[in-house]
């Protein structure tokens, strides 16, 4: 009975064994199954990653050109401005140099004659000289009684 005991003991450990042998292959397939899931959530996460980094970059790439070329649009109508203003201050300037020039050769005329410009004198059509006078004229004495 005894030895019944024992074969029935060791049946038991064998089988005990095989199922610990079975548990541990079992454990270690899990394991390599969470490792290469591991391995997959990674390189989808990289492809991810690089794709958002593509899309980004085409994102900069068309802000950039948008800001140049809105940077290109008022720059061209600002020197646009600036030419028209050039030339206005030219088309200005000469009539002022012209002027300047008229005011030199007067100037080089009173000098020649010896005339002051204080002393000029202000000559009626038949040449009697004519004293300034202070009074307004009628129409403006009219408004300024009108007012008053």
């Amino acid at each position: 009975m005894a030895s019944k005991i024992i074969k029935m003991m060791r049946f038991l450990f064998s089988v005990l064994r095989q199922v610990m042998a079975e548990i541990f292959i079992s454990e270690r397939r899990i394991n390599m199954m969470f490792a290469e899931l591991n391995v997959s959530m990674s390189e989808k996460s990289a492809a991810s990653s690089v794709r958002e980094g593509k899309e980004i970059y085409k994102g900069v790439l068309i802000s950039f050109a948008t800001t140049m070329l809105i940077t290109g649009v008022g720059v061209t109508f600002k020197s646009r401005g600036l030419y028209k203003q050039n030339k206005a201050m030219q088309t200005s300037l000469n009539s002022v140099n012209n002027n300047g020039k008229h005011s030199n050769g007067l100037k080089l005329t009173q000098h020649q004659t010896g005339e002051s410009a204080k002393g000029h004198r202000l000559l009626s059509a038949d040449g009697q000289p004519v004293a300034p006078v202070n009074t307004p004229p009628s129409a403006r004495q009219a408004q300024h009684q009108l007012q008053q």
